[in-house]
């Protein structure tokens, strides 16, 4: 049976996203898991950038744009920015991520932490894995 195309503003994410621990059963972010959540696929986009581009130069670039929208455009901006990201490196957004797209209060925890967490990732100038 193939998978259905999932939207994040139908009535399936905010449940899917409730049932992960990201959020609660109101849809208010879950502050203890958000961190972890926002964590892994942080890295889990650096190590997908690093593999497409093998230069830490560009990653570094993305995640300091990334951080840099936090202080001048807002979070919206910053996700779109990021969808922006993983359409140049041909990988689909995670579903999990693109759930959080319908819902602003985890959009903006996830993207404030998930900059944080990129830009020490690059910082660390590609270390050794």
């Amino acid at each position: 049976m193939p998978i259905p195309n999932l939207d994040p503003f139908d009535d399936s994410a905010p449940t899917r996203l409730a049932r992960m621990g990201v959020t609660d059963t109101l849809g208010k972010p879950n502050s203890e898991i958000l961190p972890v959540f926002a964590g892994i696929f942080s890295a889990l986009f650096y190590e997908q950038s690093m593999d497409c581009y093998n230069n830490p130069a560009v990653v570094s670039s993305i995640a300091t744009s990334l951080s840099a929208m936090n202080d001048r455009c807002g979070y919206e901006q910053m996700f779109v920015f990021l969808c922006l990201q993983y359409d140049a490196i041909h990988i689909p957004i995670p579903d999990p991520v693109w759930w959080i797209a319908g819902n602003t209060e985890v959009v903006r925890e996830f993207m404030t932490i998930f900059a944080v967490r990129l830009c020490e990732l690059a910082s660390a100038k590609g270390a050794d894995p």
